[in-house]
């Protein structure tokens, strides 16, 4: 099992393995620019073959940890980096598993919890928020002497599901509204002669702050492979002078 691990954690494998995403990440990019992001979706980022090679470097990642245990106090920054990486790749997978995207159309007067998604294989679908929105009145501000819209918002009335509670709350187009998890911003609109409508951009990515931790464990490791090195180096200079 020994020998397992070892192998499963060389940093050859790591290396080529972190090489090949980059190369796929970049592909990916320009797929996007080229055609659309839904092509990109499909053929790299949401592909099979590219959730194996993120699953494999965690793989190397772990076996790495488990290969130097224990770590000890030199290799405390080590540690670090490298389960920053692990934090990192599990907050990508569940941003790839539960991150919610969808828009949510609502008429002055109405309220809906029921935002509508991107269409998949079986067609367009709709998921249901832990708490619904009331559209009281849609306002545009125009530029002085001029039809063209300067800033438009939707004051609306925000009631939480399980516990009933209601406050009001504006969502503008920089000024976002976020509430257990979701961030509501400001998309579009359409109007008629009796009422107005708000199209709002509705997301949830339970992930990101996952993944924030790891890059915020990430520099802190890089920081401490910094001074761990400074330190081993003042000393072997140290113990060069006493001798």
């Amino acid at each position: 099992m020994k020998a397992l691990i070892v192998r499963l954690a060389s940093m050859k494998l790591g290396v080529a393995l972190l090489a090949v995403i980059l190369v796929a990440l970049a592909a990916g990019t320009i797929l996007e620019s080229a055609k659309d992001t839904e092509t990109a979706l499909t053929l790299v980022y949401h592909a099979l073959w590219f959730r194996v090679l993120l699953f494999v470097l965690a793989v190397n990642v772990a076996c790495s940890l488990a290969a130097h245990w224990p770590w000890g106090r030199r290799r405390i920054g080590f540690a670090m980096t490298h389960g920053s990486m692990l934090i990192i790749l599990i907050g990508a997978m569940t941003t790839d598993l539960a991150k919610v995207e969808g828009r949510l159309a609502i008429w002055e007067g109405d309220q809906s919890d029921s935002i509508a998604t991107p269409p998949s294989a079986g067609g367009a679908g709709t998921h249901r928020m832990p708490f619904s929105i009331r559209l009281d009145s849609f306002e545009i501000d125009y530029y002085q002497g001029t039809s063209t819209p300067a800033m438009f918002r939707s004051r609306v009335q925000v009631t939480d599901t399980a516990t009933g509670r209601t406050f009001p709350a504006i969502i503008e187009m920089n000024r976002e509204l976020s509430h257990a998890g979701y961030r509501l911003f400001q998309s579009s609109y359409e109007q008629t002669p009796r009422r107005d409508k708000t199209i709002l951009a509705v997301s949830r990515d339970p992930g990101q702050p996952i993944v924030f931790l790891g890059y915020t464990l990430l520099m802190l490791g890089m920081m401490t492979v910094l001074i761990t090195r400074i330190v081993q180096r003042r000393e072997a200079q140290a113990l060069a002078g006493g001798t």
